[in-house]
């Protein structure tokens, strides 16, 4: 961005200070004059690859590996009258299948458990408890059951979250038989279980219909409408309208998913007030991807002046061996969308340009021009009548070749330059890839207090998310 708004300071210098090759005394014709109207939507949609390999390492090392009752193992939980015992759990390596935008998380649960039994008439127990009986315990080693979860996560435009989420059948891999009679007791294990899987299922799936992320949003939206100081090219605001994101997909063991902004960027060579806006509800779920953006620049006649003399560092001509130095310029507003433009100089003699012009742009060509120029010589009687030197057409013909400036070439330097920083580590594990396929200045015009240049770029960029270190 840098190197496109130097150039265009400089252009407006070397285009508007040599702009007397073109002398005409007849009347402008304004009917053809471009003027800057609403900025159209520029639109960034980032399609995001995210390798769930990440994400699974993560809930790995987050999920407790052991489970067991309370006061294991010296308290048992007697849920009735006649039955008391205790367990522990220890949980095997997760299992994660994503497709489409559902989750299926499984693991073999490994399992001991003691208990005993006695006699009840109702609520009142007459007889001892058994001495304990265990299974999973000792050489017989652990009991196995395979048990998940289902789950289905979205997020509505209001920023909280939709979810599903259902335990799946629990499956005994092993039974499980205690005492010396060998009771068999699996069925009353798996039902234990499937109501403690009952019971966390419902509890993860009310926190999480409880959640609301707008405060998360709205710092985002804070900082896409924050003014940014771009070194020796002014203030930038991207002023965004609208927010969205994808609903997600995942496929094999990638997840897949777009965000993306609209709004209506702006520079300005002045400082720009960051505004809060009330972040948007989202829109438009739909996957999306690739860049389309128009840039507004304003440029105000006074910082341009102040750019167009630290580009110019007292330049100077020589004609017929005399020499004339540029030491200011300066910029004004005329009627019409002409540009005044003011050259005070030294050397062989001294005095002040004023020059008047017409920006032009051929987009056809990629052409900046100066058209419809004229110019006329003030400062004193005597100068006005020693320099008249300064009208031929010779020092018209040396400044010439300052007229025109095809952009084209400058152009496709800064689109190769800003594909190569489309292509770049982010942090450890998250890369991104694009490329921008066009840029151009589309219109040019000058306003009453400033010089409105649009532009417009367009590409694709993806982040890809390969690890994550949490």
């Amino acid at each position: 961005m840098k190197p496109l708004f130097s150039f265009l300071a400089l252009f407006l210098f070397i285009n508007l200070h040599a702009s007397a090759q073109q002398v005409t005394a007849t009347a402008l014709d304004t009917s053809m004059r471009p003027s800057v109207d609403t900025l159209p939507m520029s639109d960034i949609d980032i399609p995001v690859k995210i390798n769930l390999k990440a994400l699974y390492r993560i809930a790995e090392s987050k999920v407790d590996t052991i489970f067991h009752s309370t006061g294991w193992p010296v308290d048992y939980y007697q849920p009735a009258c006649d039955t008391r015992y205790m367990y522990r759990l220890r949980r095997g390596r997760l299992r994660i299948n994503a497709l489409g935008n559902n989750m299926d998380l499984k693991f073999t649960g490994y399992y001991q458990i003691k208990a005993s039994t006695r006699l009840c008439t109702g609520t009142v127990g007459y007889s001892p408890w058994t001495p304990p009986c265990s299974c999973g315990a000792g050489a017989e080693g652990a009991r196995r059951v395979d048990m998940g979860f289902s789950m289905r996560f979205s997020l509505k435009p209001n920023y909280t979250v939709q979810s599903k989420i259902i335990r799946q059948p629990s499956v005994a891999l092993d039974q499980c038989n205690v005492c010396f009679w060998g009771q068999n007791v699996t069925s009353q294990v798996i039902s234990a279980i499937n109501s403690q899987m009952d019971t966390a299922g419902w509890a993860l799936q009310r926190a999480l219909d409880k959640l609301d992320l707008r405060p998360q949003f709205q710092q985002i939206w804070n900082k896409l409408w924050a003014t940014y100081h771009l070194y020796n090219a002014g203030y930038f605001q991207l002023q965004p309208v609208r927010l969205r994101v994808s609903e997600l997909y995942a496929h094999n063991d990638t997840l897949y998913l777009s965000v993306g902004v609209s709004g209506r960027p702006l520079i300005s060579l002045r400082p720009l007030k960051d505004t809060l806006v009330p972040v948007p509800n989202l829109s438009d779920f739909t996957p999306r991807h690739g860049f389309r953006v128009y840039l507004d620049a304003r440029l105000d006649y006074d910082s341009l002046a102040a750019i167009m003399n630290a580009q110019l560092d007292h330049h100077t001509f020589t004609v017929d061996n005399k020499n004339i130095t540029i030491e200011k310029c300066s910029l004004a507003h005329l009627d019409k969308g002409l540009l005044q433009i003011g050259l005070q100089f030294s050397g062989y003699q001294s005095g002040t340009f004023y020059l008047s012009g017409l920006p032009t742009l051929d987009t056809a060509t990629g052409l900046l021009d100066i058209s419809e120029l004229d110019y006329h010589l003030q400062t004193n009687n005597l100068l006005i009548k020693t320099a008249s030197w300064i009208f031929s057409k010779k020092i018209l013909k040396e400044l010439k070749e300052y007229t025109r400036f095809p952009i084209a070439q400058y152009l496709e330097q800064i689109r190769k330059q800003a594909s190569t920083q489309l292509n770049q580590p982010f942090m450890k594990g998250i890369h991104s890839e694009g490329q921008l396929d066009n840029i151009s200045i589309i219109q040019l015009s000058a306003g009453p207090s400033e010089m409105n240049v649009r532009c417009q770029a367009s590409g694709e960029l993806a982040v890809f998310v390969s690890d994550l270190t949490w």
